[in-house]
């Protein structure tokens, strides 16, 4: 990211994945606000942004984040949806929310788990 009026700057429940240094900011970087944004590296933020720091693992070939990536349920609940037409909110089991359950990327991850009494036939057979 880079900017010169810092005071214009917020990112929020987002995943910034870039190698190179974080922000370049001309001007009061104190002014910008980060706020639950998964990055591989904090250069050029301030103490008070609330960053994660690691790299998404992503779904091969695809944006999608991986069931276990960081950036999965990592915010609170908004609502809307992805890029898919699917809800923005789907908790995905197994998964500890951080702060809720949406997801930080552009796709809400729908892998639901659910609990299979039958698997096939529950019918003996012959």
């Amino acid at each position: 990211l880079v900017g010169i009026d810092p005071g214009l700057l917020q990112v929020t429940n987002s995943i910034i994945d870039q190698p190179q240094a974080l922000m370049d900011l001309q001007g009061d970087p104190a002014t910008a606000r980060l706020n639950r944004v998964m990055v591989r590296n904090s250069t050029g933020a301030h103490l008070g942004d609330d960053l994660l720091i690691s790299a998404p693992a992503y779904v091969p070939n695809s944006f999608r984040l991986q069931t276990d990536s960081p950036g999965v349920d990592y915010a609170p609940p908004g609502g809307g949806i992805d890029y898919d037409g699917n809800p923005r909110d789907v908790d995905t089991i197994g998964v500890i929310n951080r702060y809720g359950p949406r997801d930080l990327g552009a796709y809400e991850s729908q892998s639901l788990l659910s609990d299979r009494i039958f698997k096939g036939d529950f019918e003996a057979a012959p």
